[in-house]
């Protein structure tokens, strides 16, 4: 496992400033969205590095609007173009909209089968979305993106995904920062050295979650990459499952 970069709230005007800086510091997934506003910015980044795209693993996601039918294949078309790329890795339903996912859910499968994308998966699926997705689909989903961090995540999610093989990826893992002051994470990080940033994203790796953080700041990035030189016990591993609040 390693650690992925989200562009959730990357203004455009420094999108491709964050790529560069994430792409010099080891990074090699970019997490998008339709929703994002940043797909065109990215895309102009891929092409002006240089970079072969080989190299690289984007994400993007199809938004709630554009679930319908008729407007999901064209919606997912257009963010190829702005994304500047013939496909993407992975393409990802960003939510499970009751009137609209399980048409949705064909689309990307024909997605995957015209080499549009060469995964597809899920965003925010709880327990019962994957139950009903995977009573029908024809193609299960690679992935299912989930708000997860030690403090917050559903563990029957989690569950069902690896019942499932379904990978598990964390979207929010530093608590959006509310709760990196926990003084139990806070000694657990004293401990090791480490921030308790460090130790959320160590945390998800040895979980076998897929980490998803995000920032602007390269000290930030830095710091967010830099957790596979350290294990964390199993004693604190469990101290760190403790801090577990139900959603």
């Amino acid at each position: 496992m390693f650690v992925w970069i989200g562009f959730y709230e990357i203004p455009p005007a420094v999108a491709k400033n964050v790529a560069q800086c994430c792409w010099d510091l080891g990074a090699r997934h970019f997490d998008t969205a339709q929703a994002y506003g940043n797909e065109a910015e990215l895309g102009q980044w891929v092409k002006e590095s240089g970079i072969d795209r080989r190299q690289l693993f984007i994400t993007t996601k199809l938004r709630n609007s554009n679930q319908p039918v008729e407007k999901a294949l064209p919606s997912i078309r257009h963010s190829l173009e702005l994304l500047q790329t013939e496909y993407v890795d992975c393409l990802l339903l960003h939510w499970p909209v009751p009137e609209t996912r399980a048409d949705a859910w064909r689309v990307l499968e024909r997605v995957l089968d015209e080499g549009l994308a060469r995964s597809i998966g899920v965003s925010n699926y709880q327990e019962r979305h994957l139950t009903e997705l995977l009573e029908h689909c024809a193609v299960k989903p690679a992935i299912n993106q989930i708000e997860l961090s030690p403090f917050t995540y559903t563990r029957e999610v989690v569950r069902a995904c690896n019942e499932n093989h379904i990978a598990v990826e964390a979207y929010s893992p530093l608590t959006r920062g509310l709760l990196l002051g926990d003084p139990t994470l806070v000694a657990v990080a004293q401990h090791y050295q480490r921030t308790p940033a460090q130790i959320c994203l160590r945390w998800c790796l040895q979980k076998g979650f897929i980490a998803l953080p995000r920032s602007k700041s390269p000290d930030h990035i830095r710091e967010n990459l830099d957790v596979f030189t350290f294990q964390i016990s199993p004693q604190d591993m469990a101290t760190l499952d403790g801090l577990h609040r139900s959603l």
